[in-house]
């Protein structure tokens, strides 16, 4: 309840009805009240005396009009006048003429009860009153009307006048009362103080209009904005020319969009009130005598500019080894799986994480790493991230994934051969207190890699700094791992050989862990040729048939060996056909066959069968080639070969074929190959001195 201190001189109702000029049908009036009317009488206006004809409530053109009595101003400075109030009337505040302002205001929330209210016309014939609280309705804006036109109510900030009186209409009337009048009376002043004093929530003039987000329903597949306010917005009505849907009750208005809106661009909603009733202004002038006031009135309008907001995803990138957060992997986000439609791309910071803030709504997006960080294989798979209508951006809450990449890895196999010359795996002693085993150094560029064990034979890429930093790297079981080397071109180097043998002769070999040396086998006191069948990933492949063949007269032939088990074979040029394991077809054993005591020559190793789910490398194809130039035949040599996988399709892809050659020998054949220099160097030596004499 407003408090109000009103003084209301309303309408003394002077009934001074003339039988003799016109006739009333008496008992059409209602018992107990009487219709309420303008005053009667003689009274002076512009200096001339003039008397009022029949006035009260009167129906003109479908709209109620309301009587101000004869001679009351509605401005400080002149006559209230019809055609004047048309003219300057508009939908802004007059203050320059605040009475006609709040009338207008009145008028704007008049109670239009069309012609189902009796009122008393102009051609002096009255008409019964069929609803006694319909009529009091409209008798409230009268009432109000009045009290402007008197200067009693000069605001609506209250329910009693401002110049309010112990015998005012208010005090008399409307205070402590709840009938229809009364009730129509708070009504419309509380309209009117909450449509043009106040504003609704968050609603405010155009030039300081408030941006707000629509929050995403999932329910309804919308950005949608409700704003409860049953103070104010029961009194306004909504309309928007940016295609929003506005929906309003009497407690709320319910703003939504069914596209994404950008916050540089908002949509703007506007809140007017105006006169529901409709028409243009009205005004009566009765024989010069009686001012009538049409139902119109004022507008004001609020405003409010919605957008929707963007979502976020977060990605944290991890090695599947350690967990170690990673950084530089490289990401497309993408709204559907196959990944062809790309929102964005973003990059993984010191920290392992990206975030990705232009997400349009909410849903399921995919994730597809497009670089992966230095040393970790790449993962072109799409992963699901599910965005939800709380993640949105510049909050700390996020749809996030969390993705492993996994570390490379090179693989490097150590063999020897026992008494019987079979190629066993090398015992080095892993596991006890005491190792027997080699030692290798990798190198970039000629400088040492530092690694971190993370167990026997397996290791991490490091800086030299990091305790327990080492450039030695020990086999377990003949087999070393190291993770995570950042580049692809290196050299490896046993430094030091398995207890019992001695270095190859050429101990350094050039790898490419990116392409097919992603696992290499290194053989010492071996003579002779070692074939090893890799993919293009460089993993040994088990399967197919091989043949090696010999250069003779610019053609390349088949050359008989002798099986002695599967992956091993020695060369006998008496070897026929006939003989017990004699074959020209070469197995592998885990990828990898080897042939010993070889004569010189040019050789090459050509595939006869491709392993199960690879092309053929046709023989016109192989690069798998070896000269081999030491006539003692103790000469190592390696020779690779790497096939593609097949194609869906059918077609063949071209082979990328390796060749490298690597020399070691038994620790006695170094002794005896020193021997025999050191003898023959005393030999030289001693036939030197006799040229001499």
């Amino acid at each position: 309840m407003i408090n109000i201190n009103k003084k209301v001189m309303f309408l003394v109702v002077l009934i001074v009805v003339s039988l003799f000029s016109f006739s009333i049908n008496v008992n059409a009036l209602t018992s107990g009240w009487s219709y309420p009317k303008c005053l009667t009488g003689n009274y002076t206006l512009n200096g001339a005396s003039k008397k009022a004809e029949y006035v009260g409530i009167y129906l003109m053109d479908g709209k109620h009009v309301y009587c101000i009595e004869p001679g009351t101003v509605l401005t400080s400075t002149n006559d209230y006048d019809a055609k004047a109030f048309i003219e300057d009337y508009n939908d802004n505040f007059i203050t320059t003429k605040p009475k006609k302002t709040l009338v207008s205001q009145i008028l704007t929330y008049a109670e239009n009860l069309g012609t189902s209210v009796v009122t008393q016309a102009p051609d002096k014939s009255l008409k019964a009153c069929s609803n006694k609280d319909q009529t009091l309705k409209v008798y409230a804006a009268q009432v109000l009307i009045w009290e402007v036109a008197t200067g009693e109510r000069t605001s609506f900030n209250h329910y009693a006048p401002d110049n309010n009186h112990s015998n005012s209409f208010y005090n008399n009337y409307i205070a402590g009362k709840s009938d229809a009048l009364s009730i129509e009376y708070r009504r419309i002043i509380d309209a009117i103080y909450y449509a043009f004093n106040e504003f609704p929530s968050n609603f405010s003039l155009e030039s300081s209009a408030k941006t707000l987000p629509l929050s995403w329903d999932s329910s309804k597949n919308k950005y949608t904005l409700t704003i409860n306010d049953s103070t104010h917005i029961r009194y306004w009505t909504t309309s928007t020319n940016d295609g929003l849907d506005v929906s309003i009750t009497n407690d709320s208005i319910t703003i939504s969009s069914s596209t994404p809106i950008e916050q540089s661009n908002p949509k703007k909603v506007t809140i007017r009130v105006y006169n529901k009733n409709g028409g243009d202004l009205k005004a009566y002038y009765h024989k010069n005598s009686q001012d009538l006031i049409g139902i119109v009135g004022t507008s004001r309008s609020a405003y409010l500019k919605v957008y929707t907001p963007k979502y976020q995803l977060k990605i944290i990138k991890k090695a599947s080894l350690d967990g170690k957060l990673l950084s530089g992997a490289k990401f497309n986000i993408c709204s559907n799986n196959s990944c062809t439609n790309i929102l964005g791309t973003i990059i993984t910071n010191k920290n392992g994480v990206a975030t990705f803030t232009d997400i349009p709504a909410p849903g399921t997006y995919y994730v597809k790493e497009t670089s992966s960080p230095e040393g970790y294989y790449l993962n072109t798979t799409p992963k699901a991230v599910v965005v939800s209508a709380s993640n949105i951006s510049g909050t700390s809450s996020y749809g996030t994934i969390s993705i492993s990449n996994t570390n490379k890895v090179f693989n490097l196999t150590k063999k020897t051969i026992d008494d019987n010359g079979n190629i066993i795996d090398l015992d080095d002693g892993c596991g006890t207190d005491t190792y027997t085993g080699p030692e290798f150094e990798i190198k970039e560029n000629g400088n040492s890699l530092y690694f971190k064990e993370l167990k026997p034979g397996e290791y991490d890429i490091t800086s030299k700094d990091i305790e327990g930093a080492t450039t030695k790297l020990r086999t377990c079981n003949g087999k070393f791992k190291v993770y995570t080397l950042p580049k692809c071109q290196y050299t490896i180097s046993e430094t030091k050989a398995p207890e019992g043998l001695t270095l190859p002769s050429e101990p350094t070999r050039s790898i490419n862990v990116c392409g097919a040396d992603k696992n290499v086998s290194f053989t010492n006191g071996f003579a002779g040729l070692e074939f090893q069948k890799k993919d293009e990933d460089g993993k040994f492949v088990e399967g197919g048939k091989f043949s090696l063949q010999k250069k003779v007269n610019n053609v390349y032939r088949d050359i008989l060996l002798k099986q002695n088990n599967v992956g091993n074979y020695i060369y006998d040029s008496n070897l026929t056909e006939e003989d017990e394991n004699a074959t020209y077809m070469i197995l592998t054993n885990e990828g990898i066959a080897r042939i010993t005591k070889l004569p010189p020559g040019e050789y090459r190793i050509v595939e006869k069968e491709a392993p199960e789910g690879y092309e053929l490398i046709e023989d016109k194809d192989s690069k798998a080639l070896v000269t081999i130039k030491d006539s003692d035949k103790d000469g190592y040599y390696l020779v690779e070969m790497i096939d593609q996988k097949v194609n869906k399709n059918g077609s063949k892809s071209s082979a990328e074929l390796v060749v490298t050659i690597t020399t070691g020998r038994k620790v006695l054949n170094y002794v005896l190959i020193i021997s025999a220099l050191s003898i023959l160097l005393i030999i030289a030596i001693i036939l030197r001195k006799k040229v001499k004499k």
